[in-house]
């Protein structure tokens, strides 16, 4: 705990010290041999010893000593004692440290004990007892300032972490009261869903058999509902535990993501060319995401009969992920809109990556590009038999949209 120094306050300390002992200097001084000592003796003692002042925040328990040693000038000069820079390293150390304070305070006793000696040669016992008084008056409101000051950097201090703790409780509660109401409202409605499509299913086709369309939707949407529960309870969980990362995909995990595409009637493409590297968790997290999104869209937007190829191009430190789609016959007129593509844009970038989503002739393509670490090889199987067919959806660059 270092509170920071009044910027304003530390560049006059220096200058305002050495000002102060210079006065009490008075121009010249004898020397305890009788010798007298030129002005340029103090000038040059303060130059060399006062700068340190500048670190009695950083380091005061030294440069208390330094100032210390620079006090005990009245053993040579008994008509001055350099003491202002003595004080201010006394309040510092008393202020910034513990155990040595209390150190400090005993090794103040040397310049008293040196004060009290030359008053004695000069003006005897009463004179001398006054000197030391004064000296252990001004040392104890010094020390006493200083250690005050200390409690109150305590306080502070500590009230700076109560505030801390009771904004980061605050936000738990919060974060588990959304956790709730998430559950409530989207799970319930998900596993509505789910029950209701595994009821339609198992009446609609009481053997089981899922050899029309209308079966084939059906089991398509408890699947799709089953996942979303399971992504739901893992992402609820991180939330309560503070944890933001609940849901961890890897970039394997986009095979299910093409599966159930095609079961809503999209024919999926997968190509795959480079060598595969390693991806960071964050990044292939959010690999994901980008097919997940893109995925959703195409679904939402191409509808059945279109088409979607999704590229996976591995290249020197670099991993660009291509998702196109063309639209099909049946495409539904649903609103564009949302916010899906502008998170997904922020999510690479803040991933280290490049993002760009644009308008076809006939579909969408969007592109991200996320990097790769050096040295290492993808531990995840993310293989899948590349099928490609001619492309029927040629890209031209369009105005951004939405999905």
């Amino acid at each position: 705990m270092r509170p920071v120094q009044n910027p304003a306050w530390s560049a006059l300390v220096v200058p305002l010290a050495v000002g102060a002992d210079l006065l009490a200097w008075g121009g010249t001084a004898p020397t305890r041999w009788g010798a007298m000592a030129p002005a340029t003796l103090a000038v040059a003692l303060l130059a060399l010893t006062y700068p340190a002042l500048w670190w009695r925040t950083a380091r005061p328990a030294a440069v208390f000593a330094l100032m210390w040693a620079a006090s005990l000038t009245g053993l040579v000069v008994p008509a001055w004692e350099p003491v202002v820079g003595h004080f201010i390293a006394l309040y510092a150390v008393a202020r910034h440290r513990d155990r040595l304070a209390w150190a400090a305070l005993t090794a103040c006793a040397a310049p008293v004990a040196v004060n009290a000696f030359n008053v004695a040669g000069d003006d005897g016992l009463a004179a001398t007892g006054l000197a030391a008084a004064i000296w252990c008056g001004v040392t104890g409101v010094v020390f006493a300032s200083g250690r005050a000051a200390r409690r109150a950097d305590s306080r502070e201090h500590s009230l700076g972490v109560a505030v801390v703790d009771a904004g980061r409780e605050a936000r738990a509660a919060e974060r588990v009261a959304i956790s709730r109401d998430v559950h409530d409202i989207v799970a319930h409605s998900v596993s509505a869903m789910t029950v209701q499509a595994r009821g339609a299913y198992a009446a609609h086709l009481p053997n089981g058999s899922a050899s029309d369309e209308v079966a084939t939707s059906l089991r398509a949407i408890e699947n799709a509902g089953v996942s979303a529960l399971g992504d739901l309870q893992r992402l609820l969980g991180g939330l309560r535990s503070g944890d933001s990362g609940g849901v961890r995909h890897r970039l394997a995990d986009v095979i299910p993501l093409l599966d159930r595409a095609e079961g809503c009637g999209i024919t999926v493409d997968l190509e795959v060319s480079g060598e595969s590297g390693q991806l960071d968790p964050e990044v292939e997290h959010t690999a994901y995401r980008v097919v997940q999104e893109s995925m959703t869209n195409a679904v939402k937007h191409a509808g059945p009969g279109g088409h979607a190829t999704l590229t996976l191009d591995w290249q020197l430190g670099w991993l660009t992920i291509t998702v196109t789609t063309c639209n099909g016959e049946d495409r539904p007129l649903l609103p564009a809109g949302g916010s899906g593509l502008a998170g997904l844009a922020e999510r690479v970038r803040s991933a280290g990556g490049r993002f760009s989503a644009d308008e076809t002739t006939d579909g969408f393509r969007t592109v991200a590009t996320v990097p790769v670490l050096a040295g290492e090889e993808e531990s995840g199987d993310h293989s899948r038999a590349a099928r490609r067919r001619p492309g029927t959806c040629p890209y031209r660059p369009a105005a951004a949209a939405s999905g």
